[in-house]
């Protein structure tokens, strides 16, 4: 019969088609495939909660509606100096960042407690508890064990998050430490208050 399909293995080809494969159909098909996989890789990514915004990390801050953090903590990415020797701390989509680099004016035995005023703190990595616990609305560390860098988040309702830092049981020197790109504390403890 006249204009019957082949649901055969060439299923684009009508029968009695002199053209042979209808080309536009195969490229649209191929065309909503591709944008379907874009769509599907974008939205992965982004992990967001809510339309619009950067991932929360499960109710955790959000980049687009938080105040930044004072001392230029707030960054894009890790700052330029993270490798050089001492104390590095900045704030960017992932959280906070706490990284200790041994060397020459560093401190030797980097241990501490990070607390927060008007939210929790939420101790994202390391994950299986070496060198760093999470418990009375504060982060307990011990770099010693091994532990190089920590991560972890508060909620948009934070208003400021304490870094009380010790070298050999005394607190350490505020110039081993830098804020951000470039800042460092005046004193130990230090704060980073949001809105500053």
């Amino acid at each position: 019969m006249s204009g019957d399909f082949d649901l055969g293995p060439n299923t684009w080809i009508a029968k009695d088609s002199p053209k042979g494969p209808n080309k536009a159909a195969t490229w649209v098909v191929a065309g909503l495939v591709a944008l379907v996989a874009i769509t599907w890789i974008v939205s992965s990514f982004s992990g967001s909660d809510e339309p619009g915004q950067a991932s929360t990390g499960g109710g955790q801050e959000s980049k687009s509606d938080c105040e930044s953090y004072s001392l230029g903590a707030n960054t894009f990415n890790p700052p330029e100096s993270v490798s050089q020797p001492g104390v590095h701390v900045w704030h960017d989509v992932d959280g906070f960042h706490l990284r200790w680099v041994q060397g020459s004016g560093s401190p030797t035995e980097l241990r501490g407690t990070i607390s927060s005023e008007g939210g929790p703190v939420k101790l994202i990595e390391p994950t299986d508890g070496k060198g760093a616990s999470e418990g009375e609305g504060k982060i307990n560390f011990d770099m010693t064990s091994g532990l190089s860098e920590l991560r972890f988040k508060v909620e948009c309702s934070t208003k400021s998050v304490t870094f009380s830092l010790t070298d050999n049981g005394g607190p350490i020197e505020p110039a081993q430490v830098r804020v951000g790109p470039e800042s460092k504390p005046t004193e130990m403890p230090f704060t980073l208050t949001r809105g500053e």
